[in-house]
């Protein structure tokens, strides 16, 4: 049996993030038309080595193919030189079921497709004019969310903080190099970033909140992704509570994995969440009313965004002459 590969090198020539950014979008606005399956998240945790393993699948109707997606976190990977997320991407037929893609991005589709929901996220819920970004976390996402989401605002100014501080150096080094016209501040607290910043990413592992409530000015954007496990945290819960509106990508999800699980433990009530993404794509709940709104998007990565990217991906390599057929 013959089956097509992609490997990491493959993708890394056909990276477009608009394309990307568009792709996604859709997909929120697939699942939350109901054109999407989506089983309940997979998660292995292997405490004793720092690792957990995210297992995700779905399918939208109309799909050639289906994804079932397997990636990995191991965070003492950067104490001996490797990356601390891998991953694989298999694509089956929606009508036979047989095997018509694998996939070795190496969870490099994750990281794309999970900056791409960041910029989403700030398309529909972040103020039109901004002067200044903040990111809190320097490792991979730190710098693919602020990528992308430059393709969504323009702005002057990037507060940054890690707790690693030779992390924040050679983010500073290497983020010069990618944005020259912007201004790079290395903070010394995430509050430095947090009073400084019109729209705050964060995208740490944490497991304790790293921003609280009185430090978040009015009609700031927060796009939290994070916490994708009932044990991570990095929102104070009352900056949910508090807020003017709470966004998540899949509230079934947060509600159990994210920054609104904590909330809702701390008494945020469900009906105070005020809309899925989808729903602000496909205009059935308002975004951004006014410049003073404070939001939160709370990401925990959907399903639907892997078979999205994969089958994009797929496509796009094909065109391009990328890709090999494999015997299995």
């Amino acid at each position: 049996m013959s089956v097509f590969s992609l490997n990491k090198n493959d993708i890394e020539k056909i990276i477009d993030p608009d394309e990307i950014i568009e792709v996604v979008e859709r997909s929120f606005a697939d699942y939350c038309s109901g054109k999407a399956v989506i089983p309940p998240v997979t998660n292995l945790d292997i405490a004793e080595k720092n690792g957990e393993i995210h297992i995700k699948s779905s399918h939208i109707s109309g799909y050639d193919n289906y994804c079932i997606k397997i990636a990995s976190g191991f965070y003492n990977n950067k104490d001996i030189g490797l990356p601390t997320g891998y991953g694989i991407m298999l694509l089956f037929s929606s009508e036979t079921g047989i095997l018509s893609a694998v996939i070795l991005d190496e969870g490099l589709l994750t990281d794309l497709r999970t900056a791409a929901a960041g910029a989403v996220a700030a398309k529909h819920l972040a103020r039109k004019k901004i002067d200044s970004a903040g990111v809190i976390g320097t490792g991979v996402q730190g710098r693919l969310q602020i990528q992308f989401l430059e393709n969504i605002r323009e702005f002057d100014r990037l507060y940054f903080w890690d707790i690693d501080q030779a992390s924040a150096g050679s983010y500073h080094e290497d983020m010069s190099g990618l944005m020259p016209d912007i201004e790079l501040i290395n903070c010394y607290t995430p509050e430095d970033v947090a009073v400084n910043s019109d729209i705050i990413v964060t995208c740490t592992p944490s497991k304790k909140p790293l921003l609280k409530s009185e430090w978040i000015r009015k009609g700031t954007h927060i796009t939290a992704m994070g916490s994708d496990g009932a044990d991570k945290q990095e929102l104070d819960p009352e900056i949910l509570i508090n807020c003017d509106k709470v966004i998540t990508d899949h509230f079934g999800q947060c509600s159990i994995l994210g920054e609104t699980h904590h909330a809702i433990k701390t008494g945020l009530p469900n009906e105070d969440v005020h809309a899925e993404l989808g729903e602000l794509i496909l205009g059935e709940r308002p975004g951004r009313e006014s410049d003073d709104e404070i939001t939160v998007c709370d990401l925990t990565g959907v399903a639907v965004q892997d078979l999205a990217i994969s089958n994009w991906c797929l496509s796009k390599a094909i065109d391009a002459g990328l890709g090999r057929e494999i015997k299995i």
